[in-house]
């Protein structure tokens, strides 16, 4: 697994993610009256990090980061996605702009 992207339980590769189906996903959760969950796990050679945003219940502490996992986290926030009130294009623009950041480390793992 290079990058995995879970909505409201709904799990995917990020090859496979569109920005459809996060704005789908998250439109479904909120229209029924959840708080929805974004869970993206990254593991490669250099990066060993799982992302959620604050709606999600999970536990855990946080380890030391590496610079590159550093970036990827100053970006999850710079997103808003540390924010209860977090939104789709915080979603899509996040992958968009980490696909970008470690392009090349996310292909070797493909």
């Amino acid at each position: 697994m290079a990058v995995e992207v879970s909505i409201g339980g709904m799990r995917r590769n990020l090859t496979e993610v569109t920005e459809g189906w996060i704005r789908d996903e998250i439109g479904r959760g909120r229209a029924g009256g959840q708080d929805v969950c974004v869970l993206v796990s990254i593991e490669t050679a250099r990066i060993h990090i799982n992302l959620a945003t604050r709606s999600c219940s999970l536990g855990g502490g946080v380890c030391s980061l590496n610079p590159l996992e550093h970036r990827i986290v100053e970006l999850w926030t710079s997103c808003g996605l540390n924010e209860y009130s977090f939104e789709a294009s915080g979603v899509v623009a996040f992958l968009h702009k980490l696909r970008a950041l470690a392009g090349s480390e996310l292909r070797a793992c493909a």
